[in-house]
């Protein structure tokens, strides 16, 4: 099993786990490969969960990370406690470029 494999395994256990009926999966360079291996995994874990792709682009970047921030900010969505993942989001920065 590569490393990938294994990731979407357990990705897919921990949206069986938690009865995630709809994820969107980014499609973009290694995603579409990626997208099929999580497939595969929901598959023989059967779990019955909606994979929607997402490609993004810069402008749709900058959109999905300015409606995370207002989500957060208006407590729409909170996340789960896990000190990695927090620490991910704090060491997050975003500064402007020619495309925006």
């Amino acid at each position: 099993m590569t490393p990938y494999q294994t990731q979407a395994a357990q990705i897919g256990a921990t949206l069986g786990r938690l009865g995630v009926k709809r994820c969107v999966v980014e499609v973009n360079s290694i995603g579409d490969a990626f997208i099929e291996m999580l497939r595969e995994a929901l598959a023989g874990q059967q779990v019955k969960c909606e994979l929607r792709e997402f490609v993004t682009t810069s402008p749709s970047k900058r959109a999905a990370i300015e409606a995370l921030v207002v989500a957060f900010e208006q407590q729409k969505i909170a996340l789960v406690p896990d000190e990695t993942q927090a620490n991910e989001f704090e060491a997050f920065s975003a500064s402007a470029t020619r495309g925006g």
